[in-house]
């Protein structure tokens, strides 16, 4: 039944139009001219164009949320990690906030708080501190206290170009893991 058309009329023009399209307009172009069938003894052609502009925004902003891709943990090894720090081919980043770098840090990293990360879209000044001191032509892993603003950090950097590899453990399980910690917090 839902594939056989539906005749519609629009003034004095009948449009076929498959009867599934009139369930969902997404799935036919014709469906447009169904919905303007329907609609137009109860609204004016400009609410409906209105509300159709509405509409496909709507459709619009979902299918790019779904789409955007997210920063995830990376795949590589901690035993990777130490040997592409040690082989200067990558830095680390530590995204935790200034009073827990005071309370202890990795020895090798270098603090980056997300505050500020996130601070560098409406600040030059930050903007161009970070981007003096992240090299894009190496790795950034990145760690913060449990794994979780390092994947925010990663979408940030990641939009700006680098290549940004979040790190799982946090802090006590890099320190428990043999990453030196620093002698002088």
């Amino acid at each position: 039944m839902l594939d056989r058309p539906t005749v519609v009329e629009v003034g004095r023009t009948s449009y076929n139009v498959p009867a599934a399209s009139l369930m969902c307009p997404v799935l036919h172009p014709g469906a447009s001219v169904a919905c303007l069938a329907i609609l137009s003894p109860f609204f004016s052609v400009s609410d409906i164009a209105m509300k159709t502009h509405h509409w496909l925004s709507i459709v619009l902003t979902l299918w790019l949320a779904t789409t955007a891709r997210a920063a995830e943990h990376t795949e590589d090894s901690l035993d990777t990690v130490k040997k592409n720090l040690t082989e200067k081919k990558a830095v680390l980043i530590d995204v935790r906030e200034g009073a827990e770098w005071k309370r202890g840090h990795l020895q090798a990293a270098q603090l980056v708080p997300l505050s500020d990360l996130r601070k560098m879209t409406s600040d030059a000044a930050v903007r161009q501190k970070l981007e003096k001191n992240l090299p894009k032509d190496r790795i950034i892993y990145c760690h913060c206290a449990s794994g979780v603003r390092v994947l925010s950090a990663g979408d940030i950097l990641g939009k700006l170009g680098y290549d940004i590899r979040p790190l799982k453990d946090g802090f006590n399980n890099l320190r428990k893991a043999g990453f030196p910690v620093a002698e002088n917090p």
